[in-house]
């Protein structure tokens, strides 16, 4: 399945209800290997940081004091209409920017300051 604008414009409004009722975060959507990026400030607009998209794979990284469990991302995910996610995830606290990778098929949780990267699929002709 093709995600398509729709689908982009309900992350938009999910994070931004976030935003009004939990401590500011960074999010960005954003291409696999490429420097296309959208920052959530802090009033809810989005800014456009660059824009090179040349692939389909897009990510949320997502930046938050909460705690996450792997099945939360896949619920987040399914929740937005993503069915497209790889075999494992990027996580990096707030204080490392080094980052870890966990195996999505182990479902093993965690419990710290995350940068949350997962993909899905996006239908760039819509």
């Amino acid at each position: 399945m093709s995600i398509g604008n729709e689908h982009v414009a309900d992350l938009k409004t999910y994070l931004k209800e976030q935003m009004q009722t939990k401590s500011p975060c960074l999010v960005a959507l954003k291409s696999s290997g490429c420097s296309a990026c959208v920052r959530l400030e802090k009033n809810g607009f989005f800014e456009t940081l660059s824009r090179n998209c040349a692939s389909n794979d897009i990510g949320l990284v997502m930046l938050s004091t909460d705690s996450y469990k792997v099945e939360d991302v896949h619920s987040f995910a399914r929740n937005h209409g993503v069915e497209y996610l790889p075999s494992f995830i990027r996580l990096e606290s707030a204080d490392d920017k080094k980052g870890r990778i966990y195996d999505l098929r182990n479902n093993e949780g965690f419990d710290v300051q995350t940068l949350i990267t997962f993909f899905k699929r996006c239908d760039k002709a819509n």
